[in-house]
């Protein structure tokens, strides 16, 4: 009645582990090459990355069920690569430039302050403040 359960092979635990955390990785780092950050906690750092893959996969949902339930992946497997790519490994950099964008602009703010939420802020110290407010050229004399 009830199908064994067995535990995955390294091959299907590597897998699963490129398909649910690699975009939320890549996003997550970009992110963090705009916007570097103090110490975040391994598990926590793992549910950033899990969630912002399931961002990503949401996203492009629609072009998951055409590829699987088109069966364009057996018909066509450069079709699936081509998708797999752009799913997995180059879509995740545009959203964590847009996550960076809309911090940098204060979107998530102003989102918050609407629904009545405090939000924290994307800069870290004064000191962070201070130094993202100069040019990288321009000298600064402390």
């Amino acid at each position: 009645m009830f199908a064994q359960i067995t535990a995955p092979d390294s091959v299907q635990a590597l897998t699963l582990l490129i398909v649910f955390f690699m975009p939320g990785f890549i996003a997550g780092k970009v992110f963090e090459l705009c916007f570097p950050r103090g110490e975040v906690p391994e598990r926590l750092r793992l549910l950033e990355y899990l969630t912002l893959s399931l961002v990503n996969y949401a996203f492009w949902s629609w072009l998951i069920v055409l590829v699987i339930r088109g069966q364009l992946w057996w018909e066509h497997p450069w079709c699936f690569a081509l998708s797999t790519l752009l799913v997995v490994f180059l879509s995740p950099v545009g959203l964590g430039l847009l996550i960076a964008i809309a911090t940098e602009r204060n979107w998530f703010q102003g989102l918050a302050r609407r629904l009545g939420i405090q939000a924290p802020s994307h800069v870290g110290t004064a000191w962070e403040w201070f130094f993202r407010q100069y040019r990288r050229n321009k000298p600064v004399a402390l």
